[in-house]
């Protein structure tokens, strides 16, 4: 009699049920959820979808997206989602927190594609990191494979938009792009576009290009490049070019491309090079009679001597030809330009060449 009774109460369920456009399967007779076309419940069984290899999965016709299966090659419940392909079901995710090690075969912890044109991951926060990760090889790595996208790109307002750390010899932050940017930092306010910290023998922050520039460090109102160092150099620059220049630095505003403070501000080993054509700040300058008057040579103001608090350096050049000038001399500020000057009164002559150096202040 039992049997008969679960058996008239299973098929009184399913009739109920179906009638319903709805399915529930349980021991219990209860009605499936509203929001459920298949309803299954138990406290002592699970729920077994269908298992089969990769090869098996693959050889399904016209698979349509969202269906579901467990690979048994890969011990993964995996989706398929259209253009995307197969995907497996623990990376899809977002937000997660993955504590403890995580492996899953060659790839990365998260593997983000995307097919169209936008971010394959966008990463905001308010206060923190946008993106924090921590590794012995590579912290964070990002990829361009055509066109002119960003390989990592950060944006903060208080905090940091891209914080790299490498423990060892390992890369805190590793961009790579093609023809855009490996790594790109912008802060609006007050926080730090791109922080890399190398607590041993790694690097911080490394840019490498094949054609442009390995990193252009740009600012509105802030510092375009701020070096810090407790014990070693705050930053090197060098090139494997004998003609290009190790660094150049350039305010295209007119105010000073370099301000060096220290006890000793710069230390050079090797000679010094000036450059700039007329407004060059190393010059030489031709007594002739358009320029001089009685005992003075007059340094036209379309050089860099330019103002009073001017530093100038003369040295005599006998070596260009000019008459040999065995005469003490010296410069001073005329009230509108600077002039070398013969201190005997002689009258200054024709031909004699000097050397000029400006120091400004």
């Amino acid at each position: 009699m039992k049997k008969i009774y679960y058996i008239l109460t299973f098929l009184l369920c399913i009739y109920v049920q179906t009638a319903n456009a709805q399915m529930g399967v349980n021991s219990t007779g209860a009605a499936p959820n509203a929001a459920a076309m298949l309803d299954v419940r138990s406290s002592d069984k699970g729920f077994l979808m269908p298992r089969m290899t990769t090869t098996q999965r693959d050889a399904m016709p016209a698979i349509a997206d969202g269906l579901m299966i467990y690979n048994t090659s890969k011990a993964e419940i995996e989706v398929y989602r259209g253009l995307a392909g197969w995907k497996t079901a623990s990376r899809m995710g977002v937000p997660f927190v993955v504590s403890g090690s995580l492996t899953l075969g060659g790839s990365g912890v998260v593997d983000a594609t995307n097919l169209g044109t936008g971010d394959a991951i966008s990463a905001y926060a308010s206060g923190g990191s946008g993106v924090y990760s921590f590794g012995g090889t590579t912290g964070v790595y990002g990829g361009t494979i055509s066109g002119n996208g960003t390989g990592v790109y950060g944006q903060t307002n208080t905090f940091r938009g891209v914080w790299g750390r490498g423990l060892t010899t390992g890369d805190g932050v590793y961009g790579d792009a093609l023809t855009g940017k490996g790594v790109y930092g912008l802060t609006t306010s007050s926080g730090i576009g791109v922080y890399g910290n190398a607590t041993t023998s790694g690097v911080a922050v490394y840019g490498d290009a094949n054609t442009g520039d390995a990193g252009v460090f740009r600012s509105g109102s802030g510092s375009g490049v701020d070096t810090y160092s407790t014990s070693s150099y705050a930053l090197i620059a060098g090139n494997s070019s004998a003609t290009i220049p190790v660094a150049q630095f350039a305010n295209l505003s007119g105010g000073t491309a370099i301000e060096a403070i220290a006890s000793t501000a710069i230390k050079i080993t090797g000679a010094i090079k000036v450059a700039g054509g007329s407004s060059a700040p190393a010059f030489k300058i031709v007594s002739s009679a358009g320029n001089v008057i009685l005992n003075q040579l007059i340094i036209p103001n379309t050089t860099l001597a330019n103002n009073a608090t001017d530093i100038l350096m003369v040295t005599h050049d006998y070596g260009s030809g000019g008459p040999y000038l065995n005469k003490a001399y010296g410069v001073f500020w005329s009230g509108s330009n600077w002039r070398i000057y013969l201190e005997d009164t002689s009258a200054m002559p024709v031909g004699a060449t000097f050397n000029v150096l400006v120091i400004k202040q």
